[in-house]
Parts: structure tokens; sequence; C-alpha cells
């Protein structure tokens, strides 16, 4: 595949790759289709939590805030934090 960067995000690539957190425009457009794609999910799990709200399904706070801080850590470890 073939792929073209918009000129108002080569800046953006090229510095990212200066500053070490890629090491080629590849890195950086697959770092932004995994966002796309973790994006689209939590977007899924929010309208989810919304239509329960909707229909009555409720859960603790503490249970809530117990499963944010859950995933909060699973993200800072996916990302090597």
């Amino acid at each position: 595949m073939s792929l073209e960067i918009p000129s108002d995000y080569d800046p953006v690539v090229r510095r990212l790759i200066a500053e070490g957190k890629f090491r080629d425009e590849s890195e950086v457009i697959a770092e932004g289709l995994r966002l796309v794609v973790q994006q689209e999910k939590l977007d899924a799990e929010i309208q989810a939590g919304l239509d329960d709200l909707e229909t009555g399904r409720r859960v603790e706070a503490g249970e809530a805030y117990e499963a944010a801080r859950a995933r909060v850590r699973a993200i800072e470890e996916q990302r090597g934090q």
C-alpha cells in the first residue's frame, strides 16, 4: 500500500521521527490507525453504557470507578508506561 501524507501533517510526522518517537512514516501511520480503532472501540463502549442507562441497567459508582482505573492501568501498560 502506498500513502501520501497531507502536507499539513508532514511537519508533525517529521518531528515525531526526529524526536525518536517513531522510526519512520509507516510507524506513525500505524499508530494513528491503532488510535482510530481504539477510539471506535471506546465510542462503542460509551454507547453501550448509555444504552444501559436508558434501560435502567446501572452499576454502583465504586464498581464503575474501579473498572475505569483498571482500564487506565491496562492502557498505560500497553503503552509501556
